[in-house]
């Protein structure tokens, strides 16, 4: 039985014992992360990234962990580094939109959702997420067309039917 919060075969050897020196530790590390939680998740990523800078996914999952910690700087160089090894990560992209939203750069959120979009990432988040951005910026009727395209593909969006509406009213309609 492994224990993978103490990382070990019971009475024999840590496991990462096993993978010393070999090809693949980055990928036992983050499997690691992906069972664990807290800050041993956190330790497995930075193992795994110390291995392997330019692991794509174990940079995403850190970015993840630390949006969740309100880490807005940390999230953004990981959502970067990913596409910087990864350019065609939209799920990436769509999670940069969201840190450049809280940073106020909505130009930048804007392109992200963009690139994301134009990759075939067809959720309503994103688009509800750009036309967010878009009000933001001041482009009132692409943020009412965003918010109605987020509405198509999720007619349940609580989020996007609230945002569309604010974009209407501040619009004059």
């Amino acid at each position: 039985e492994v224990f993978l919060n103490e990382c070990r075969v019971p009475g024999r050897f840590l496991l990462a014992e096993v993978w010393k020196g070999r090809e693949g530790l980055e990928e036992f590390h983050f499997m690691l992360a992906l069972a664990g939680q807290g800050p041993e998740s956190d330790a497995a990523l930075d193992k795994a990234i110390g291995i392997r800078p330019r692991f794509a996914l174990a940079r995403f999952v850190r970015g993840n962990h630390r949006h969740a910690r309100r880490d807005a700087d940390g999230t953004l160089e990981d959502y970067t580094e990913a596409l910087r090894v990864c350019p065609r990560f939209s799920q990436a992209l769509a999670n940069r939109c969201g840190v450049w939203i809280t940073k106020a750069q909505y130009a930048n959120a804007i392109d992200d959702a963009d690139a994301a979009i134009a990759l075939g990432l067809d959720s309503s988040s994103v688009f509800n997420n750009r036309g967010f951005a878009k009000r933001l910026h001041g482009d009132l009727g692409g943020a009412v067309a965003d918010h109605s395209e987020a509405i198509v593909r999720n007619p349940q969006s609580v989020e996007a039917h609230a945002n569309r509406a604010i974009a209407y009213y501040m619009k004059g309609m």
